[in-house]
């Protein structure tokens, strides 16, 4: 075990940022999320995102993997904590087993006004998305395939809970996303960046494999149960042919589905 991790100063359950962070993992604070383990970790550490507070059950660390990342956000946090491991148990999300460490995390922020897009932008609309674990799904998704910004419409599920944040591996704190409430003024923002808008829709449309995909698109993923939202109507509509008995994929599939084929196209593979 380090030195330094063993000279951390032990604090309770009664501790103030001890009571802090529970009441973060409660979503209590907003702009805040507490995360725990070492895959949760890494992200942290990759995304460069702030860290208020750090805690860690020395004991608990197994590997050298594990002792590496603690030392590394020890150098990352203003604060930072020696917990037992019942008092990390309550920190921690998993249920059977404490993890050996846990953080208060900054999450960020993008605003719609001052996001930089490529020429060739690739953008997901989230429509009235309700589930945590598609849409973390989708933001996982667009990480992989290089997609560039995410416009989240009709808001039924927050970006910023841990779910979303365990459904995309911690992408929530890379991708950029922003909120633009009405369909209609995502409309007018995606019109004036000359965004073509394509719809996704099991019910008809041109197939997605017969679609251009080379210039600023944005793609369009409707509510799981009644799809995207009128104020769509009026734009292209992409579908994937379904084969079985099934009327549609689940929204987080489509999109793999939609975004690898964009990307497929504008980088030629299997040219």
């Amino acid at each position: 075990m380090a030195a330094e991790l063993r000279e951390l100063r032990q604090v309770g359950a009664a501790h103030p940022d001890v009571r802090r962070a529970l009441l973060t993992g409660r979503g209590a604070e907003t702009g805040t999320l507490l995360i725990s383990g070492l895959w949760a970790h890494r992200a942290v550490l990759d995304s460069h995102v702030a860290v208020d507070a750090f805690f860690c059950t020395p004991e608990l660390l197994y590997s050298d993997e594990g002792r590496e990342l603690a030392r590394m956000m020890l150098a990352r946090a203003p604060v930072a904590h020696r917990v037992s491991a019942r008092t990390m148990a309550r920190l921690s999300d998993r249920r059977r087993e404490a993890d050996a460490m846990a953080s208060v995390i900054r999450l960020p922020q993008w605003n719609a006004d001052r996001v930089q897009l490529p020429a060739d932008a690739l953008v997901v609309v989230a429509d009235g998305l309700e589930s945590p674990g598609n849409l973390g799904t989708v933001i996982r998704t667009m990480d992989a395939s290089g997609a560039d910004l995410l416009i989240m419409t009709g808001v039924r599920t927050r970006v910023t809970g841990h779910a979303v944040f365990k459904g995309s591996r911690g992408r929530n704190l890379t991708v950029p996303h922003v909120v633009i409430e009405s369909p209609a003024e995502a409309v007018e923002w995606l019109a004036g960046r000359s965004i073509m808008i394509r719809v996704a829709d099991a019910g008809g449309g041109r197939s997605y494999t017969a679609a251009d995909w080379s210039g600023a698109t944005a793609i369009v993923l409707g509510n799981e149960h009644s799809g995207p939202s009128a104020v769509w109507g009026g734009f292209e509509r992409v579908k994937i042919p379904m084969l079985g008995r099934a009327d549609s994929l689940n929204v987080a599939v489509s999109a793999g589905v939609l975004l690898y084929q964009a990307r497929a196209q504008r980088d030629g593979w299997g040219v």
